[in-house]
């Protein structure tokens, strides 16, 4: 648990300009086992991933759109 209270206060520290979609542990899970608990590497993948949803909002937005349309249970 305490890597990911680490990661989360990192990636607040280091990337200010970025706001953290979602703060949940679940969230920051997904990111660390992706890249199977290495903090550095996770944290890399974090910022890319903010990074691409700044710099591509209106992408984004239409992506969730689509598949909120289009795979409705």
């Amino acid at each position: 648990i305490s890597i990911i209270i680490a990661l989360r206060e990192r990636f607040k520290r280091e990337c200010p300009e970025l706001k953290l979609e979602r703060e949940d542990d679940l969230f920051i899970i997904r990111f660390l086992r992706s890249r199977k608990f290495d903090p550095e590497r996770s944290f890399e993948l974090i910022k890319n991933y903010h990074e691409f949803v700044r710099d591509n909002a209106s992408y984004v937005k239409f992506f969730f759109f689509f598949l909120k349309t289009f795979f409705k249970k």
